[in-house]
């Protein structure tokens, strides 16, 4: 809601980099916090260590300075089609590009926890890293077609949910 409120007001995508890097902090001290006095209070080797909060807080500014040249970085097909299309055009490919992203982050999530298991099977035995490997292939084969089928079914329900009207 604040980051709506400061683009709203004209402030710009500088502060609302910066209030996305500063809420990143406050959620990690908070998360620190509330490590510290509920899941590790009886650990005597974590401390809160205020010195290192404040060089954390002093390198607000350079992690503000890369979180805007990795947005540029990574949107650069947008900011680049932003000049040469009109803004319904860069709004549309933004919007597909995001959904695409999406779908990856959920197999590459799904892919990430599974590397322990399939590590672990292929140590013990070969045979059950197989067959491991096979029911997530299974898996994930059977997510992409569900996906891939619900997607051409809602898809003109989905482009008017999200545009509004086509």
């Amino acid at each position: 809601f604040i980051g709506a409120y400061i683009l709203t007001k004209g402030f710009g995508l500088l502060w609302l980099m910066l209030l996305i890097t500063l809420s990143s902090f406050l959620i990690l001290f908070i998360a620190m916090y509330f490590g510290k006095t509920r899941l590790f209070k009886n650990d005597s080797y974590l401390k809160f260590d205020l010195n290192l909060s404040k060089i954390i807080l002093k390198s607000i500014p350079a992690f503000s300075f890369i979180s805007i040249l990795a947005t540029i970085f990574f949107k650069n097909d947008v900011i680049i089609l932003s000049r040469i299309r009109n803004d319904v055009e860069t709004g549309i490919y933004s919007a597909a590009s995001k959904f695409f992203y999406l779908g990856y982050l959920i197999f590459l999530s799904v892919s990430v926890a599974i590397y322990p298991r399939l590590t672990a099977c292929f140590n013990n035995s070969k045979a059950e890293f197989r067959n491991v490997y096979n029911k997530y292939l299974a898996l994930f084969l059977i997510v992409i077609l569900l996906t891939m089928g619900l997607v051409l079914i809602f898809s003109k329900s989905l482009l008017l949910i999200i545009f509004g009207k086509i």
